[in-house]
């Protein structure tokens, strides 16, 4: 933790905390001018004490309900309190001397090029050549397709240098997690095949408990809703912009619109 940050947490923190200890003090030592001497005696530290444990549980309600970081912002949720699958390390080979390509920045507009938009569950990556290779388990197809089906297995191909390039791994597609990706189909040497549409970038990923966490250049996506996510992950992070989450019942209706609005057009 920096300087800046540990002053940051300090701020949000320590005056909560001393006004806690104010109050504590404040509920554990008062005095009830109604009793007698004698009912004090007998009653106080009884008083004391409910009250005490009153303050206790409106606290504790209270940093429970902002989170697991009491001094957070507000729609704020750390990467690292999210559930995946545990990583499977994948080793890649150098990609070829020569080899690049342009990118351009994503926009919702390039999903007009998207052949299917599909949620699947990655089972292997493999090289070959100058190749990465996604087997991935269909589990649902939004919109309209060509030649996807839920339920089957689908061979997605793209160069290798779009695995390499990639400098985290919430960028990289990871084996036995779960993605929303919009694909491509193009025919090589009298095949179709299927590619990520645009993998410089984070695909939209569902956690273990059904949230989505997906970058905000789905703008189509962003509701007020979601929560911004801190990526206090210290594993590789390149993505430009930032990510967010969604875990309210309409994310997949808007997912159905969003591959409506755009698959559809010729």
């Amino acid at each position: 933790m920096s300087r800046e940050e540990y002053r940051n947490l300090w701020k949000n923190v320590e005056p909560r905390k001393k006004h806690q200890e104010e109050l504590m003090e404040k509920l554990t030592n008062k005095e009830d001018e109604v009793f007698t001497m004698d009912q004090k005696k007998n009653r106080k530290p009884l008083y004391g004490t409910v009250a005490a444990f009153a303050l206790l549980a409106v606290i504790l309600a209270s940093n429970s309900l902002m989170g697991k970081n009491p001094g957070g912002e507000p729609g704020t949720v750390k990467y690292s309190d999210l559930l995946f699958e545990e990583p499977v390390l994948v080793e890649a080979p150098e990609p070829m001397e020569g080899q690049s390509g342009k990118i351009m920045p994503f926009t919702e507009e390039l999903l007009t090029e998207s052949a299917a938009f599909i949620k699947g569950t990655v089972t292997e990556i493999a090289f070959e050549n100058d190749k990465v290779i996604y087997t991935v388990q269909v589990s649902k197809v939004y919109g309209s397709s060509q030649g996807v089906e839920e339920g089957k297995s689908i061979t997605l191909i793209n160069d290798l240098y779009s695995y390499t390039s990639l400098a985290g791994s919430v960028e990289k597609l990871q084996v036995d997690r779960t993605y929303l990706i919009p694909l491509t189909l193009r025919e090589e040497e009298g095949k179709e095949v299927y590619s990520v549409l645009y993998p410089f970038a984070p695909q939209i990923q569902m956690t273990k408990d059904g949230q989505y966490l997906y970058p905000d250049h789905y703008t189509s996506l962003d509701t007020e809703e979601a929560k911004v996510v801190e990526m206090d992950t210290e594993e590789g992070y390149g993505y430009y912009g930032t990510m967010k989450l969604r875990e309210d019942d309409s994310f997949e209706k808007d997912m159905e619109k969003l591959a409506e609005t755009y698959l559809s057009q010729p």
